[in-house]
């Protein structure tokens, strides 16, 4: 366990309701070469002590959830130095054992990961954990557990920013703010004035109606249970300058992002390889990053979740018919929803609904977009990483845009699926690259 390097103020932070909704952990890691001209055998000792040195200003990643029954049960941080879990681990493995990561998804990966301590739950358990792998070659590993309550992406590339720097015997980038959530507190009264299909209860909450957003745990897309495989789908630029102009060609749409025809395209493949039900609406899911986007804006400083998922959902048989540039309009539709007012009344919706979880279900899907992170520059004093990145989805309804690596313009989009429509679902994810209409 590694405890702040210096005494830290003890209290208790409030978490917002969009914290608590993404309870869950998330997990990244990062692949380094050896360095031919700096031996890695001093790494965990620099980086034990980093990591000490960077839990003073981000303090609260030493405390652990504490249960506030003065206000209704609901979950706050409490700062009590409790530590953060750091792992030195070696293995007779080298980094060339590894493979070609960027297009063979190795299970083995997940070795360098800090595993879940067992009979602690993750409400019970550490906020962070940080494992240190060294291989035989000289090279290392640096993956990382924690809940996603602390930190959405933005704050995560400030915290592994601020890391690194320390690594490096450099101060701080960042002044992380962890009481400024309080900004994003829910209205007096709650005042919900939109549909909110991007979020729902669980089947386990007894205000739930029934298949609320298809949202059916017990099966899978197809009805049955099925063997699934994870693939990473690679887009050239040349391949997403191919999708803007087949979604801009007909003159429905006069221009459109990277992000929004990637994302419009995954949603039509994903429709029509999957036998949605008759009367059944199929839905999409995507990050958006709001600090820009409310009243007061949020400070950079600011550390915590900034983000909400808004929903894209037409009937699966009436999606199928349509061409790109539908599908892209839509995704602009859910996009430009995400202003203060709408916000606002998330945060509301889940006052009144404390067990909201975001609306995966059996025809619903949540695409997190990490491809535009700046995770390939972080540098702990060996050099860049050769591969950096969260690890293989393990379910139906969550799917990736992760870097290829490179600065090219290009992206990846990892997805998990039943193998058996892994043919189809590729050949229609290409189909418009490949066969322009």
């Amino acid at each position: 366990m590694v405890y702040p390097q210096q005494p830290t103020k003890e209290e208790v932070i409030y978490m917002s309701n969009i914290d608590r909704m993404v309870q869950y952990p998330v997990e990244l890691f990062f692949i380094y070469p050896p360095n031919p001209c700096k031996s890695s055998e001093g790494i965990f000792d620099v980086l034990r002590e980093a990591m000490a040195k960077l839990l003073v200003p981000y303090h609260f990643m030493a405390g652990r959830f504490k249960l506030n029954k003065k206000d209704g049960g609901r979950l706050d941080i409490a700062c009590n130095r409790q530590g953060a879990t750091f792992i030195a681990a070696s293995t007779e493995s080298t980094v060339h054992d590894l493979g070609d990561i960027f297009h063979n998804l190795n299970p083995a990966l997940r070795q360098v990961l800090p595993a879940p301590l067992p009979d602690v739950e993750d409400i019970d358990g550490p906020l962070l954990m940080i494992q240190v792998t060294r291989f035989k070659c000289g090279g290392f590993a640096v993956g990382s557990r924690m809940s996603h309550s602390m930190l959405d992406g933005i704050a995560v590339v400030q915290f592994y920013r601020d890391f690194c720097s320390l690594a490096r015997n450099n101060t701080v980038l960042h002044n992380p703010e962890s009481n400024l959530r309080s900004l994003l507190k829910a209205r007096n009264p709650p005042m919900v004035v939109f549909d909110h299909p991007e979020m729902c209860l669980p089947p386990s909450d007894p205000a739930a109606p029934p298949n609320q957003h298809g949202l059916d745990r017990s099966r899978t897309l197809t009805g049955v249970q099925a063997e699934l495989v994870t693939k990473l789908f690679p887009f050239t630029p040349t391949m997403i300058e191919q999708l803007k102009k087949v979604a801009v060609d007909d003159g429905t749409v006069a221009k459109c992002t990277t992000f929004e025809v990637v994302v419009a395209n995954f949603w039509l493949a994903r429709t029509k390889t999957i036998n949605f039900k008759p009367g059944e609406h199929s839905k999409i899911l995507f990050s958006v990053n709001f600090r820009d986007r409310i009243k007061p804006s949020i400070p950079e400083s600011f550390v915590g979740n900034a983000i909400l998922s808004p929903c894209a959902s037409v009937l699966a048989e009436e999606l199928c018919k349509k061409p790109l540039s539908y599908c892209v309009t839509k995704v602009q539709e859910a996009m430009a929803r995400v202003d203060n007012e709408y916000v606002r009344s998330a945060i509301d919706w889940l006052e009144l609904h404390p067990t909201g979880l975001p609306a995966m279900g059996n025809n619903a899907v949540l695409l997190s977009t990490w491809w535009r992170f700046p995770f390939y520059e972080m540098d702990y004093g060996w050099g860049k990483p050769m591969f950096a990145g969260p690890p293989v989805p393990s379910g139906e309804g969550f799917a990736l845009l992760v870097s290829n690596g490179t600065n090219d313009g290009g992206l990846n989009l990892m997805f998990c699926l039943p193998s058996r429509f892994l043919l189809a679902f590729h050949n229609h994810l290409y189909e418009l690259i490949n066969n322009p209409l």
